[in-house]
């Protein structure tokens, strides 16, 4: 298992991602090209900082990314016939941010699965652009995005899920929503003796972890600074 951390540095650089890999980035202002060479999983932690990423992908790649008041910008290039994308990206915020991914299918038989969810902890705003981009050429593709964002108090979400789509020899799908967590579910958990906040914090657990694939190290990283931020 590869690490990666960086701290308090605005950098450009560029990295070849070949084994799994843990990545950290604080207080940073990153400008980052990657190059992800063979079949991988990534983990990615970024606190209170702006991320701009690039991705030329030529294998199957499992992302999993965890934002705490962070903006994020990635661009994901799959550049080989027969690959597989599967992403997921949490985050939660208590100041304005946004989160733009564009997922670029540049080749045919590809599957992409992206889901993003966050959450709002205060009266902030937070918006999402999800772009999918499939041009003529790229044939047989299977693409699919579910983005959500839960607003914990007063503040806004926004989504844009994009579809960009030049031929009809594919499988696109997207989903889109902003609110709060369901009242049956809330409702069921109060039910069991458990008071409102802590329901809806268990909600929120679920809600940033329940579709990662990270180990138990990765999966407490994002419980600790729920418990930070959650009110």
């Amino acid at each position: 298992m590869n690490k990666i951390e960086v701290r308090d540095e605005t950098l450009e650089k560029i990295i070849k991602l070949s084994e799994d890999t843990v990545i950290f980035y604080e207080n940073c202002n990153i400008d980052v090209k990657y190059e992800v060479t063979s079949d991988i999983k990534v983990f990615m932690y970024v606190y209170n900082s702006v991320i701009n990423g690039s991705y030329d992908i030529s294998s199957n790649f499992s992302f999993n990314v965890f934002a705490v008041d962070s903006s994020v910008s990635l661009k994901l290039d799959l550049n080989r016939e027969d690959i597989n994308l599967d992403y997921v990206y949490s985050t939660i915020n208590e100041h304005d941010n946004s989160y733009v991914i564009t997922v670029n299918h540049n080749c045919k038989n590809q599957i992409s699965k992206v889901i993003n969810h966050g959450i709002n902890l205060d009266s902030n705003k937070l918006s999402f652009v999800i772009n999918t981009v499939i041009p003529k050429d790229s044939i047989k593709i299977c693409a699919n995005q579910d983005s959500k964002i839960i607003l914990v108090r007063d503040g806004s979400g926004k989504i844009d899920p994009n579809l960009i789509i030049d031929n009809d020899d594919i499988n696109a799908n997207h989903s889109a929503y902003i609110g709060d967590f369901k009242e049956e579910d809330i409702f069921y958990i109060k039910s069991r003796g458990i008071s409102l906040n802590d329901a809806r914090k268990l909600l929120a657990k679920a809600f940033l972890i329940g579709k990662m694939k990270i180990s138990y190290k990765e999966i407490n990283i994002i419980l600790e600074k729920l418990d930070l931020y959650w009110r």
